[in-house]
C-alpha cells in the first residue's frame, strides 16, 4: 500500500459490518500472509460475497477476498483517512473491471 502505508507501518485494525469503496483492510491471503489492500466493491458467486481489493501500486486487482478472511479496516499510524477522490477512484476502478467483464460475457455469446 506504498505510499500512503510503507512497508512495516504499524496500524490498528477494527473490524466492521460494511467496507465501503476506498476503505484500506487488513485481510490474509490463501497463503497466510496478511495484506493490506484498498476496497474497490463486491463480488458474489456461489460461495457468497466477497470483497474485490487492489494494492495502490498494483498492477492487477486481486482474486476476491471472502468476508471470513478480512481482519478488519486500517486506520492509525500515518494513515488517518480516506479522501473523497480516493474512495472515488476506487469505484471508477471497480465499474471498469465490471464493464470489461461484461463485454467479454456478451462478446462469448456472439
Amino acid at each position: 500500500m506504498a505510499p500512503v502505508l510503507p512497508d512495516g507501518s504499524t496500524v490498528e485494525v477494527t473490524p466492521r459490518k460494511i467496507y465501503v469503496p476506498g476503505d484500506v483492510i487488513a485481510f490474509t491471503a490463501p497463503n497466510g500472509s496478511l495484506r493490506v489492500h484498498r476496497v474497490l466493491g463486491y463480488h458474489r458467486d456461489r460461495s457468497g460475497w466477497k470483497l474485490v481489493t487492489k494494492g495502490d501500486n498494483a498492477a492487477w486487482i486481486d482474486p476476491p477476498v471472502g468476508l471470513n478472511r478480512v481482519l478488519g479496516c486500517v486506520h492509525g499510524g500515518a494513515y488517518h483517512r480516506v479522501s473523497l477522490r480516493q474512495r472515488c477512484s476506487a469505484v471508477a476502478m471497480y465499474l471498469r473491471k465490471s464493464a470489461r467483464s461484461l463485454w467479454r460475457r456478451l462478446a462469448r455469446r456472439s
